[in-house]
């Protein structure tokens, strides 16, 4: 979606003055490296970027300090994947195989899919039952209410 500058609006926001210089040193430190000195307006709205596309589960969080505790969480789960990527480890074990994904069919119980990808990282439980197997990208599988595979997106 392009961002149109008359569909901005100004939003005041306070922050410890540590905050304040560390957005300055990072732009600044972008012209030091050859690129363009970017604004402390473009780092906020690229970091609320990035959170918007994380899809992160704010559910029931009740101070900045919980919330950058998730945050981290889900920076440990990403160096965790990448770590075992470089190890090598990521081929042939479980959801990190492609072809494992590939043998799953609609209808399948829960202990199947479980025997094909491993255990998921994450499970949320409502009408569908959502189990998510974390890697750069990310994929999922989705249970019906009656416990059969009902859909999945590979990582």
């Amino acid at each position: 979606m392009v961002e149109r500058k008359q569909d901005y609006f100004r939003v005041p926001i306070t922050m410890p003055s540590r905050m304040v210089s560390y957005l300055e040193n990072l732009g600044i430190e972008c012209k030091k490296s050859g690129g363009h000195k970017i604004a402390n307006t473009m780092i906020v709205r690229c970091a609320i970027r990035l959170l918007m596309d994380l899809n992160l589960d704010i559910s029931g969080v009740k101070s900045e300090e919980e919330l950058e505790s998730r945050i981290k969480d889900l920076e440990s789960l990403l160096e965790e994947c990448m770590a075992k990527q470089e190890m090598g480890k990521t081929t042939d074990e479980g959801w990190q195989n492609k072809k494992n994904w590939r043998k799953l069919e609609a209808g399948m119980k829960e202990a199947q899919v479980k025997s094909i990808l491993g255990e998921p990282t994450k499970v949320i439980k409502g009408i569908k039952t959502l189990w998510y197997y974390p890697n750069f990208y990310g994929g999922y599988v989705s249970f019906d209410k009656d416990g059969g595979l009902a859909g999945w997106s590979e990582p």
